[in-house]
């Protein structure tokens, strides 16, 4: 492929590609644990240092999570609605 071919496919996901990254950072403290709790849920993580097997041995372990994550969710969606209705009371003077 030409080199002035491909520059010019990438170069419109270059915005697309920073607009996701931004859209996907956290933005308060909520937005932060519910991805750490999403993280913990899928199984990013990493070893033990004592050696010990990483991951859950029952079911019932990731029950924790799961609740925190589902918190956090709610919690963002409630924030996002109360500020688009108090948002809609204003009225602005002419």
């Amino acid at each position: 492929m030409p080199r002035w071919l491909a520059e010019a496919l990438r170069r419109p996901f270059r915005p697309l590609a920073t607009a996701a990254l931004v859209a996907l950072a956290p933005k308060c403290m909520v937005c932060v644990l519910a991805y750490a709790g999403i993280g913990a849920l899928l199984g990013i993580r990493s070893p033990e240092i004592c050696g010990a097997a990483s991951g859950p041995r029952t079911p019932w372990e990731t029950l924790p999570t799961a609740i925190g994550v589902a918190l956090g969710i709610i919690a963002v969606f409630a924030v996002v609605r109360s500020r688009r209705s108090s948002s809609r009371g204003r009225r602005t003077c002419p």
